[in-house]
């Protein structure tokens, strides 16, 4: 388990390294982000010239409607129209989104603010081209049944395990924030989900920083407590729909159809609520009940990014600057590109 927590800070420290070499690339994109909205959508590229274009998309362990369009297939149909492919990864959490990206090995995807944020301060080159879910369900913080940890000042000194870079690594450094503690008061463990859950079933860790699925299933599974969930410090944290830049340039018509299948996915995943639960409990080998109260806890949607929500990112990016999670200040809004989604038709009738 060591060595697999250093190769994942290893692997971090190495994105940012490696891209702050790139920061005047960084510089000229933010300046020509400026006019993306306007133009990138309008590329005259035609489906023919698609042809042999393999998509990589990224899927996280959530159980949300990315899982079950994946299953039904409908990315390998809509894309096959364009003469384009589908390759999928399997990300545990939205942090590693990143370096995939940065390495041209992914070209779209959904990932939390946080995550977001961190990839906008290494320098990688994307876009956020709709937000997916408005963030108001997303993480606790969990210590085990029968914990001596009763309060948030009983963190000190305890070791809380959380996934680098994650919605719940913001949601944790709100958490001391509220409760007027350092990240030094405590011992932080950075650890994947598959990692964290061991960890904290075995007593490894005092307590768990996580999201849904994992969240729910500790709670009715083994019966463990959550000390402070996100509402209770504002740790509001949308979830977003990306586009690696230089793939978006070149393939415009792929992400407009990425948005529009994303929505038929969507759709089916709640006009279908028994059977997108079928899936998805056969997925991650869990109960259909629980599978089927999971997929309510969180809205699901797809919609442009408008000014409220890039306020909200904002806010957390500024949070992370002044904590020193990340180490230059960004801009949120030079890298919202809604052009795609305002192409796509979704909500016109279209």
């Amino acid at each position: 388990m060591k060595s697999r927590i250093g190769w994942i800070v290893s692997v971090m420290l190495a994105i940012t390294v490696f891209l702050a070499a790139c920061s005047e690339k960084e510089s000229n994109s933010a300046n020509s982000a400026k006019n993306t909205n306007t133009n990138t959508a309008q590329s005259s590229q035609t489906p023919q010239q698609a042809d042999k274009v393999t998509v990589n998309i990224g899927l996280q362990q959530s159980l949300d409607p990315m899982r079950v369009t994946k299953e039904k297939r409908f990315f390998e149909e809509e894309f096959a129209k364009l003469g384009a492919k589908v390759n999928w990864l399997e990300f545990q959490s939205g942090a590693l989104y990143f370096e995939a990206m940065a390495a041209k090995r992914l070209d779209l995807g959904l990932a939390a603010s946080a995550p977001v944020v961190v990839g906008q301060a290494a320098n990688i080159d994307f876009k956020i081209i709709a937000l997916t879910t408005d963030g108001l369900n997303d993480s606790s913080l969990l210590v085990s049944k029968n914990s001596s940890i009763k309060s948030l000042q009983d963190l000190k000194g305890k070791k809380v395990a959380v996934a680098r870079g994650s919605s719940a690594w913001y949601f944790l450094y709100k958490v001391l924030d509220a409760a007027s503690l350092k990240p030094s008061d405590l011992e932080i463990v950075y650890l994947e989900p598959n990692e964290a859950q061991p960890a904290f079933d075995g007593g490894s860790v005092d307590a768990w920083a996580i999201w849904d699925p994992l969240l729910t299933s500790e709670i009715q599974q083994k019966e463990a407590r959550v000390l402070i969930d996100n509402k209770q410090v504002n740790a509001i944290s949308p979830i977003f729909a990306l586009a690696r830049s230089e793939f978006a340039e070149k393939h415009p018509e792929l992400v407009v159809a990425f948005l529009q299948t994303y929505e038929k996915g969507r759709k089916w995943y709640y006009d279908h609520h028994d059977e997108a639960a079928d899936i998805l409990a056969t997925f991650k080998k869990m109960e259909k009940p629980f599978v089927s109260e999971v997929m309510n806890h969180i809205n699901r949607i797809n919609q442009p990014v408008d000014a409220k929500y890039i306020q909200a990112h904002q806010t957390i990016a500024d949070f992370l600057f002044e904590h020193q999670v990340i180490k230059q200040k960004v801009d949120v809004s030079k890298i919202v590109d809604n052009s795609y989604f305002e192409k796509s038709g979704i909500g016109s009738g279209k």
